[in-house]
C-alpha cells in the first residue's frame, strides 16, 4: 500500500534588548527536524505486472537544519532602520529503495548525504522627508554553499561508492547575490496611499541527490515592478487594496520527470531560463457590525514560459 509518514519538530527562541528609546537588538535562533518515509508504485506495475521490472520505490530521509538572525533596529520620528546579519546550516540523508524485480526484495538502492550553508548581511531602511512622501531602501548579500555525496548498491554490491571523485551524483557549489528594494510611499491623505516598489528576489540553487547531470542547479533571481493603492475610512470599516506588478523570473527552479532511453523516467530538478508572470490583485473589506468582517478578494495572474526547452514525457525524445 502506498503510505506517506512526516513528522516535523520546530523549536524557536527570540530574545530582544531594548538598548535606549531608539535602539533594540533582536536575536531569533531556530531548530528544525523532519523524518520523512515515502512508499510508492511509480510505474503501475502492482496494479498490472508486466514480468521483470519495478514495482515499488521507498524513500526514508531525514534533515535537521539551524539558523539565527541577529537584528539591531533604529527607529525615530522620520527613520526607521534595521539591519543584522543572518546564518544557516541544514544536513540532510535520503535513500531510494527500488523493488521488486521479479521476486519480492531491493534490488537496488541509491543514497546520499546533502549539507547547506548560508550567510547573510541585510539593512532595510525607511525614510519620511514629511507627512506625505517616504522612500524605502533594502538590499541583501547573501553566501551559500552547498555539497552532494551520493553512492550506490545494486544486488549487493557496491557500484558507486561514497566520496567517489568520478561520481557525476556528486557536486559541490557556492554562490553569492546581492539583492536590493527601492521605493516610494506617496500619502495621498491620511486615509490613501499610493506606492511603487521594484525588488529583487534570490533563491539558493537546490539539489537532488543521485541527480547525475547537474545534481545543484542554478540558483532562481527574480525582478519584480509593483504598483499599489491603499485606503482605510476613517473608522477603519471599510478598506480596498489594488496593486499590479510585472515580474521576471530567471532560472525558476522546478521537478519534472523525464523518460529515458529504456522506456522509464527520471525524476529530476532543473531550471526554466525565463519566465515573466503579470498581474492584478483587489481585496476589499468591510466591517457592518463590531462582530463580522466580509471581504472580498480577485487576483488575475499571466504567466509564460520565455525560454525553456525540455523534454515531453509522453513523447519519447521530443524536445519542446
Amino acid at each position: 500500500d502506498p503510505k506517506m509518514e512526516r513528522e516535523t519538530v520546530s523549536v524557536t527562541a527570540t530574545y530582544t534588548w531594548n538598548l535606549s528609546d531608539a535602539w533594540t537588538l533582536k536575536d531569533i535562533f531556530n531548530y528544525r527536524r523532519l523524518d520523512f518515509y515515502l512508499a510508492q508504485d511509480l510505474d503501475l506495475s502492482s496494479v498490472i505486472p508486466p514480468p521483470n521490472t519495478t514495482a515499488t520505490v521507498s524513500i526514508p530521509m531525514d534533515a535537521d537544519q539551524m539558523s539565527n538572525e541577529l537584528q539591531l533596529s533604529y527607529t525615530t520620528e522620520r527613520l526607521d532602520l534595521i539591519t543584522g546579519l543572518y546564518w544557516f546550516t541544514e544536513d540532510l540523508e535520503g535513500t531510494t529503495f527500488v523493488g521488486e524485480q521479479p521476486r519480492k526484495g531491493v534490488w537496488f538502492w541509491r543514497a546520499g548525504e546533502s549539507s547547506a550553508e548560508s550567510y547573510a548581511a541585510f539593512f532595510n531602511l525607511n525614510f519620511r522627508f514629511n507627512d506625505w512622501l517616504a522612500a524605502r531602501i533594502g538590499g541583501r548579500y547573501n553566501h551559500d554553499e552547498r555539497e552532494i555525496d551520493s553512492w550506490q548498491w545494486v544486488l549487493g554490491n557496491i557500484t558507486v561508492p561514497p566520496n567517489s571523485p568520478t561520481n557525476p551524483g556528486n557536486d559541490r557549489r557556492t554562490d553569492s547575490k546581492y539583492t536590493g528594494e527601492y521605493g516610494l510611499d506617496w500619502h495621498i491623505s491620511e486615509n490613501a496611499l499610493l506606492y511603487a516598489t521594484y525588488s529583487q528576489g534570490y533563491q539558493q540553487g537546490a539539489g537532488v541527490i543521485m541527480q547525475v547531470t547537474n545534481p545543484i542547479i542554478d540558483p532562481t533571481t527574480v525582478d519584480n515592478y509593483e504598483i499599489g493603492f491603499k485606503y482605510a475610512s476613517d473608522d477603519r470599516r471599510y478598506s480596498v487594496e489594488l496593486v499590479g506588478y510585472d515580474m521576471k523570473a530567471k532560472d525558476l527552479q522546478r521537478t519534472q520527470a523525464v523518460p529515458l532511453p529504456n522506456g522509464t523516467f527520471a525524476t529530476i530538478i532543473n531550471n526554466i531560463d525565463e519566465m515573466t508572470i503579470k498581474g492584478a490583485e483587489l481585496t476589499l473589506s468591510w466591517v457592518p457590525v463590531d462582530a463580522a468582517r466580509i471581504y472580498l478578494g480577485a487576483a488575475y495572474t499571466d504567466a509564460e514560459f520565455d525560454d525553456y526547452v525540455t523534454d515531453d514525457p509522453l513523447r519519447f525524445g521530443t524536445l519542446l
